[in-house]
Parts: structure tokens; C-alpha cells; sequence
């Protein structure tokens, strides 16, 4: 990527596969994701620069969990494959969007207020950006599947656990009970995360239920990182 000045502009497609109320509310909880303030610091300052760095911005994008996510949700269609990957995804979208991003994302530290949450989504952070960086690892030995999507796949593996944490309505918990493919796909499509990545959501990294190459990156890095303490 290259240095660039001018914003790009893109058109929003927001009609839902799924029009009912897990729709609702996983994008709902999408606006309560936080993210590291270490990483919105990074963001705003490599944004602040006449000409932006979009390499430097992406790093500093695919280093949180937090910040992925709201800059995938602003792709226009989440199968397309110009959006395969986070990079291609921050190219497209834009300095004015990217900065609007970092400035309405919450940060975690926020969370102080609910000390056992608070540990819970630190724990979560480092957990999915190890398996990110090992899933990256695997596929860049093995020469099968592309690093950057594996490191994405990685990264967000977990997410269902981030909406289980971040949900504290009925109707979400009630989601959760024995229908974690369905919802897991529901909330692909509302957080328009890549295809790709949605079987590292489905089995949440647990090898023997895996099939697609880059879901299997995934569950190989998973079985190389021991979860925190209290993380499942």
C-alpha cells in the first residue's frame, strides 16, 4: 500500500440476511465493542499525518480485536472479494472513516467499572491476537492459505464470546443456547466479518470440528496457546 491524501468513497449495504432480533441486537452490541487505548492513541496519531502511512494504520487496526471489527463493519458487502482481507478493507474505506472509527470506538479501559468484565475482555484480547499472530505463523510455513487471512480468522475466533460478555439482555443469552453455528453466522453477517473467518467463529478454534484451510490454521494455533484463566 501506499501513502495516499484523498479519502475513497464506497456505498453501505445494510440489508440483513438474518431481519430479526438477533440481527438487532448483535448490531447493537457492535457500537459497546471496545478496543485497546493504547491502539486508538496509535490510530489518531498516525491519522493526524498530511500524508497517511495506510501500512503503519493497518498494523496499528489488525493489532486490536476491537478496532478489526469496527473497520470490517464499514466494508460495503462481506463476501466481496475486493474485502477479503483487513488490508484491502482499510484501503477502501477511507482517512475520514477511519478516524471517525477510532473516535467513536469505546476503550476498554472503560471497563474498569466492572473489574471481573474488565479482566475477562483483557484476557480475551491477548488471547485472540496470540492465536491471530500463531495462525499467521502456521499458514506462512505452510504456503496453503494466505497469512493475512488466517491472522484475521485468528484474531477473531472468539467473537461469540466478546458478544456473550459484551450482551447482557435476555434475548442475547438466549442465543447462545445450542445454536452457536446459526448465531455465529447471524453475527458474521451483522459485524460483517469475512467468510473466511466464520468457521474459526463456528467452532471457535477446536480442531476436530474444523474443515476449511484456514479454519484448521486456526485450530492449530489454538492447540499451541493455553487459554487464560477463566477463558473458555
Amino acid at each position: 500500500m501506499h501513502p495516499f491524501r484523498a479519502d475513497k468513497g464506497f456505498r453501505h449495504f445494510t440489508e440483513p440476511i438474518f431481519s430479526d432480533s438477533a440481527h438487532d441486537e448483535f448490531s447493537r452490541l457492535l457500537a459497546a465493542v471496545p478496543a485497546m487505548p493504547e491502539a486508538l492513541l496509535k490510530l489518531e496519531a498516525a491519522l493526524e499525518h498530511a500524508t497517511v502511512d495506510l501500512n503503519g494504520v493497518c498494523a496499528v487496526i489488525r493489532s486490536d480485536l476491537g478496532l478489526a471489527l469496527r473497520v470490517l463493519s464499514l466494508g460495503p458487502v462481506p463476501l466481496d472479494p475486493a474485502f477479503n482481507t483487513l488490508e484491502q478493507c482499510v484501503l477502501e474505506v477511507g482517512i475520514a472513516s477511519l478516524r471517525t472509527a477510532g473516535q467513536t470506538t469505546p476503550p476498554l479501559a472503560l471497563s474498569h467499572r466492572n473489574p471481573p468484565l474488565h479482566a475477562d475482555l483483557l484476557g480475551l484480547w491477548h488471547h485472540s491476537k496470540l492465536v491471530a499472530q500463531s495462525a499467521e505463523r502456521i499458514a506462512a510455513e505452510g504456503g496453503e492459505v494466505d497469512p493475512d487471512k488466517a491472522y484475521v480468522a485468528g484474531l477473531l475466533h472468539d467473537v461469540l464470546a466478546l458478544a456473550d460478555k459484551l450482551g447482557s439482555t435476555a434475548n442475547l443469552a438466549a442465543l447462545f443456547k445450542d445454536k452457536e453455528q446459526i448465531e455465529a453466522r447471524r453475527l458474521a453477517q451483522a459485524w460483517k466479518i469475512p467468510s473466511y473467518a466464520i468457521e474459526s467463529i463456528e467452532t471457535r478454534g477446536v480442531g476436530f470440528r474444523c474443515v476449511g484451510p484456514v479454519a484448521t490454521a486456526v485450530a492449530a494455533a489454538h492447540s499451541q496457546i493455553a487459554a487464560p484463566a477463566g477463558h473458555s
